[in-house]
């Protein structure tokens, strides 16, 4: 719920103070990240557990985490590089950058002490470095027989909290009528 209704704060001016912060401290990245989050609350209202590989998993994020960063340094090179304050409060202000304000933090660093050419290489070579290992990675999974997917979705049986509901109603239904007659399903409850 809340997840939809910050969706309908970023997609409407409903409250323009918290759609004015989403993007400035998170930037564009935000609206992604909310519809992946209601992607994941609706499997998990559907009963389906997501089970990620944790190695596919942290190389996925830093290789989009670090492409994130080269779309700031592209998007965000015509903004004031005077000081580290006055770059990060434009990337805030601007509400136009991938990353915002956090990514800014990230970025600054780099494009200070290698310039931006310097940074582009850097964050390029790495997003490559790790794009190569990754692959690397999983062929060597697959090469030693192990087929196990990186994103998997199961059905979740065990301590499911509305058949354990429905199971009490019925059981307590059952409990309080008197003549034990349940061909008259008129009286259960279906939840």
């Amino acid at each position: 719920v809340f997840l939809v209704i910050t969706l309908l704060c970023l997609l409407t001016n409903l409250f323009a103070f918290y759609k004015s912060f989403l993007l400035g401290a998170f930037g564009l990245v935000v609206y992604p990240a909310i519809i992946l989050g209601i992607f994941f609350c609706a499997l998990f209202l559907m009963n389906k557990v997501v089970r990620f590989d944790k190695k596919s998993l942290t190389l996925s994020l830093l290789i989009f985490s670090l492409f994130l960063c080269i779309l700031q340094l592209a998007l965000t090179s015509g903004l004031s590089f005077e000081s580290f304050s006055a770059y990060v409060s434009e990337c805030y202000t601007s509400k136009t950058a991938p990353g915002g304000a956090l990514f800014a933090i990230i970025v600054y660093p780099f494009k200070y002490l290698l310039f931006e050419v310097g940074a582009y290489i850097v964050f390029a070579v790495a997003v490559i470095a790790l794009i190569a290992y990754s692959f690397d990675w999983y062929y060597d999974k697959l090469k030693r027989g192990q087929r196990n997917a990186s994103f998997e979705t199961v059905q979740k049986n065990d301590g499911d909290a509305i058949s354990q509901l429905r199971e009490s109603v019925i059981a307590t239904q059952k409990m309080a009528q008197p003549s034990g007659n349940l061909a008259d399903n008129s009286q259960i409850i279906k939840i």
